[in-house]
Parts: C-alpha cells; sequence; structure tokens
C-alpha cells in the first residue's frame, strides 16, 4: 500500500504551475477557448505568433509528428510512427523544444524528441510557438516550442481504428469526479507493420519491393488529478509509454535487423495558492526514459536510461511572472558514464499596454551562467519582436568515448519578427516575416585523422515569410472552413567551417524554400468532408547542393459522419492519405507509403 500513500502525498503537496485551457473531444467542432499557458494571456496579446492545431487534426492523426506534418511543419522521419522530428525555419530538431505541463522533454543524450512516441489520441490541444516567444523556456529552446496539452473534462470516448499496411489502433479516456476532485484517464495502442511497397531503385530493371523490418508497437497510459478551490488549486500527472520498433535501414544498404525499445515513466504535481492579486506555487517532475537500440549486424548493444527530476517555485500576477527552477539529470548508459548535470535558472516575463518582456538567467554545471530574453510589442494590426535564445551541448556531444568533445560552448540565436494581422473581406489574415541568426553552432565534422567530432563551427542565417489566410462561415446550414498558409524560408550557410568548403551560402539540408498547405472543411448535418493538398519544394541532402530531392506534392482526403443517441454520439472517419500515391521521401533513400487509409471509429458518452 506504500505506493499508494506516496501518490496520494505527492497530490496533496505539490501544484500545477498553470490551468490548462478547457477543450471539448470533438471532431467536428474544432473551437478551443485561446489562453497563454503561462500568463493567462489571450493570443491576442502575444508579441508573436501561436499556432494551434485544430483538434479534428489532433484526433485524426496516429503521432505527434503526424498532427504537425499536417500543419505546415517540416517533419523529418523514417517512416510512419517511426522516428520523427520537428523542425522549422532553418533551425534543426535539436533546437526545438517539446514541452508537457511546462517541462521539456527532449531526450537528455541526443536532445531531440521522438515525436512518434506520444499518441494524438491522448492529447487535447498542440501549441507550435515558432518564435522568439520560445526564449522564456531557455535550453533547447533555441528555434522553438512545441507544447503538449491535455484536457480534465474529456467526456468519456472510446477509439478504434484500423489501416493500411497492418496499421491497428484502440484507445480510451474518460473524466469524473471524486468528491472535488477532477480525474481524467486515458490509454492508447497502437500496432503496425508497415510493410507497404517500394520502388527499388538499386535493382534494374526497377521492381515494387516490400518494406521490411519497419513495424512498431505502442502502449501509453495517462491520468490527471486536479483539486481546484477559489484560493487553491492541487495537481498531479502520470504518463507511462513502452515502445517497441523495428527500424529500417536506407533501402541503398539492404534490410537492416536493428530493433529499438522505449520506455518512458513521467510524474508532475504542484500546488499553488492566491496571495494578494496574484499566485504563487510550486511545481515538481521526476521523469526516467530507457532506450535499448540493438542492432547484431554490426555488433551494437546499446543501453541506456535518463532520469531526470526538477521543482519550480513561480509567482504570478496579471501581466507578469517571476520563476525559478532547478533540475539534476544523471545517465546510465552502457558507452561512457558522465558526470551528473546540474541546471537552475530565474526568469521573469511581463507583459503591459501592449509591450512584453522576458528576461532569464540559466546556470549549468558544465557551463556557469549565460542568458536568454526577448522584447516585443503589438499595436491593433501589427507585433514585432526581437529574441535571443540559446541551447547548451548534449551528453553525447561531450563524451561519446574518443569523439566527444569537452570544449564545446552553448549555441546561441538571434531572432527577429515582425508581423501584420487582421481582418479582409471576412478573411482573416496573419503575415509574419523573421530573421534568425544561429552563432557557434554545433556539428559533427570528419577531421583529419578520419574520425568525425563535434565542434562549434556552423553558422546558420535564415530569412523567411509565412502569410496565412483563414475564413470561417456558414451558408444554407453548411459550414465552411477554409486555411492556406505558405511558407518561404532562405536558409543558407553563412560561414566556413574549414579550408576550401563548399557549403557556403549554400541551402541548409533538407530545409526546402517554399511549403505550401491548403485544407477546407465542409461541415453538414453531422456529415464532414475535408480536401487537404501539402506541397514541400525541392530539397538538398547534403550542405554542397549535390543530392537534390524532388519537390512533393501529397493530397489528402477526409469523410466522416456524426449520428448522435440518447447516450452517446458515434464518429466514422474514413481517411485517405498521398491519394495519388505518390512516390516520395523524407529523408533521402527512406520511402514512405504510397496511397493509405485508415478507418476510426469514435464513440462518445454523453
Amino acid at each position: 500500500m506504500r505506493p499508494i500513500y506516496t501518490t496520494y502525498l505527492l497530490y496533496w503537496l505539490l501544484l500545477p504551475p498553470t490551468v490548462i485551457a478547457q477543450i471539448r473531444d470533438t471532431l467536428l467542432l474544432p473551437e478551443v477557448r485561446i489562453t497563454d499557458v503561462r500568463l493567462g494571456r489571450p493570443d491576442s496579446m502575444m508579441a508573436y505568433r501561436i499556432d494551434r492545431i485544430p483538434i479534428r487534426t489532433v484526433h485524426s492523426s496516429l503521432t505527434l509528428g503526424e498532427s504537425l506534418l499536417k500543419s505546415g511543419i517540416l517533419l523529418r522521419g523514417y517512416g510512419p510512427g517511426v522516428l520523427q522530428t520537428a523542425g522549422f525555419r532553418g533551425f534543426a530538431a535539436s533546437q526545438t523544444q517539446v514541452l508537457w505541463n511546462g517541462w521539456g522533454l527532449n531526450h537528455g543524450m541526443v536532445g531531440v524528441t521522438d515525436l512518434s512516441l506520444y499518441p494524438s489520441f491522448l492529447m487535447s490541444e498542440v501549441v507550435v510557438n515558432r518564435g522568439g516567444g520560445s526564449a522564456e523556456y531557455g535550453n533547447a529552446a533555441i528555434g522553438g516550442i512545441i507544447e503538449i496539452h491535455q484536457s480534465f473534462d474529456d467526456p468519456t470516448t472510446i477509439h478504434t481504428g484500423v489501416g493500411s499496411f497492418g496499421s491497428l489502433t484502440f484507445g480510451g479516456k474518460t473524466a469524473f469526479k471524486i468528491q472535488e476532485t477532477d480525474v481524467s484517464l486515458g490509454a492508447f495502442r497502437r500496432q503496425t507493420r508497415n510493410d507497404f511497397f517500394y520502388k527499388d531503385v538499386f535493382r534494374f530493371p526497377i521492381v515494387d519491393r516490400r518494406r521490411e523490418n519497419a513495424s512498431n508497437e505502442l502502449t501509453s497510459l495517462m491520468m490527471s488529478m486536479r483539486h481546484e478551490r477559489p484560493n487553491r488549486v492541487r495537481y498531479l500527472n502520470l504518463w507511462l509509454s513502452g515502445a517497441d520498433s523495428e527500424i529500417p535501414g536506407p533501402i541503398s544498404a539492404g534490410i537492416a535487423q536493428a530493433t529499438q525499445t522505449d520506455i518512458l515513466r513521467r510524474v508532475n504535481a504542484g500546488t499553488s495558492f492566491r496571495y494578494a492579486r496574484g499566485w504563487i506555487g510550486v511545481d515538481a517532475i521526476a521523469t526516467q526514459q530507457r532506450l535499448d537500440y540493438l542492432d547484431a549486424a554490426s555488433n551494437v548493444d546499446s543501453r541506456s536510461e535518463v532520469s531526470i527530476g526538477g521543482v519550480r517555485l513561480f509567482w504570478a500576477m496579471p501581466g507578469i511572472r517571476i520563476q525559478t527552477e532547478s533540475r539534476v539529470t544523471s545517465i546510465d548508459f552502457t558507452e561512457y558514464a558522465p558526470p551528473v548535470r546540474y541546471e537552475s535558472a530565474i526568469s521573469i516575463t511581463a507583459v503591459r499596454n501592449g509591450a512584453s518582456g522576458t528576461l532569464r538567467v540559466d546556470h549549468d554545471s558544465f557551463y556557469g551562467a549565460f542568458w536568454s530574453g526577448a522584447v516585443g510589442m503589438r499595436a491593433s494590426h501589427f507585433r514585432a519582436q526581437l529574441a535571443r535564445s540559446f541551447g547548451v551541448p548534449t551528453f553525447n556531444d561531450l563524451y561519446w568515448p574518443l569523439l566527444g568533445n569537452r570544449d564545446l560552448i552553448p549555441e546561441t540565436a538571434n531572432k527577429a519578427e515582425i508581423g501584420f494581422f487582421g481582418k479582409l473581406l471576412s478573411v482573416e489574415v496573419d503575415v509574419p516575416l523573421y530573421a534568425a541568426r544561429i552563432r557557434d553552432g554545433i556539428q559533427w565534422i570528419p577531421q583529419s585523422d578520419g574520425r568525425v567530432r563535434p565542434l562549434n563551427v556552423r553558422e546558420v542565417t535564415s530569412f523567411g515569410l509565412e502569410p496565412r489566410l483563414s475564413y470561417r462561415s456558414t451558408w444554407n446550414g453548411v459550414g465552411f472552413d477554409t486555411n492556406l498558409e505558405a511558407n518561404y524560408i532562405r536558409s543558407r550557410y553563412t560561414k566556413e567551417r574549414f579550408a576550401g568548403d563548399q557549403s557556403v551560402n549554400k541551402r541548409v539540408a533538407y530545409v526546402p524554400e517554399w511549403q505550401t498547405l491548403a485544407e477546407t472543411t465542409l461541415i453538414w448535418k453531422g456529415w464532414m468532408f475535408s480536401p487537404g493538398y501539402r506541397f514541400t519544394g525541392d530539397r538538398f541532402t547534403t550542405e554542397d547542393e549535390r543530392f537534390p530531392m524532388p519537390a512533393m506534392g501529397l493530397w489528402e482526403l477526409s469523410l466522416g459522419h456524426t449520428r448522435h443517441f440518447e447516450t452517446f454520439s458515434a464518429t466514422a472517419l474514413w481517411r485517405m492519405d498521398n491519394a495519388t500515391d505518390l512516390d516520395y521521401s523524407l529523408i533521402r533513400w527512406y520511402p514512405m507509403p504510397g496511397r493509405q487509409h485508415t478507418f476510426t471509429l469514435h464513440i462518445q458518452f454523453k
């Protein structure tokens, strides 16, 4: 019985720093209450653009990565449900921080988050901040942040789905009260073979071949408890996940036999109370992530466990938040034994009369103190912001046997953004323009002795434009929701890394200059029809622009129907991805599936 008593003790002693937006889980009515979970500000007060992924997009996707892919964000992946990472505006995946209840989820050793490990079904909202607003989150948020939210008032929902290439999904979630305590429970199970056909261009003549060694299974469980009174809040979150994946190799090298096992355990809890005009609280987190990688053909048997513990104190009043936090990270790894890492920070964020600012000072036991911050303003149809952020080297960068470099220093980025927004003939228009420069970027570079080591030699300068048009209306009982977005980015290497470097003024690898997204949703008498189109311009797989990948355009179609009964409602959804059966890849020599169908059924109890 001791674990039960320990759980209740954590619950009554600790607090969440925020109250998450309440969102109804509905496929056809994607309205959300928009608030900033850090300061309680509406989006209309921010000096940077916030992208909130619609609920219908989140819940019609299997993973967090897929929901981002369908919202104009550049995703890199080795196949469906296998190692997905996201980046935007020329920043790498290791420079994008994924947050859960304000705490970073990036892996302490490699510095990235595998988005395929996070099922969309358990999320109530996904928020993307591509701009300088990420400065208040500290390390690894140098390029931007992706926030995962969950709700406490989701109705009881059962999900089941079947799709192409052996895809099966099952899930359920419910919310209820125990006296004055809100409780939310969720579970999700996914398995897929991923045995799709692809064109084997390494055979002559070219033949269709079935993908092998690409199956994966995922189980995820989540529990949340919250006890809220007018002057006090208590909060507890638990999240457990396990995944077994076969890791496919590039088709140029034959069939690989590597496997990977991921086990994630997370608990986050806290308490806060009202003081004067604001709130004072404490928030704590403990995480453990195990990653085992086995490649018998290459004689690799790598096993690691990353443990993180952190505590945060804050004082929040209308328009201002002062926060201090500490975190400790320890690594248990078969390849090396690094020292424990201690991190602490203090920050202040303020918003008043359209002006906003953030100042954060971090201290790292490996590097000492450094700062980040942002200043911005917002008027009726205009916003602007300047920001500075940083990212410290990962454990692998510092301590990998014979190759790690302990002389590395943190990466830094300076960012600027201006935006114009408003309504034009009932069409919502948002046009941000941005510029960013990364200095002392860490990159693994071949040395004269033939070994590859990490060095602070990468400098990237990016300029871009992200116009978006949105239109929503109702005509003769038919609802229309249309979104158009175009992303232009000019991202270049601007510093010679070594003598004779051919990458200077060349495009950053895998970053297209153009991306566009067009989607229309029609709703009529419980029916929903949604066609969508995503275009990604040509990309180069090497830094000297020698090996291009062609542009690609993907069509998607969705058709669903919701029927209401006395005690529940049922939504059946059919989705077809890659409707034109395009042969394409997100990473060179790692093919993606052709045309694929998915059928899902959501039963939602009243």
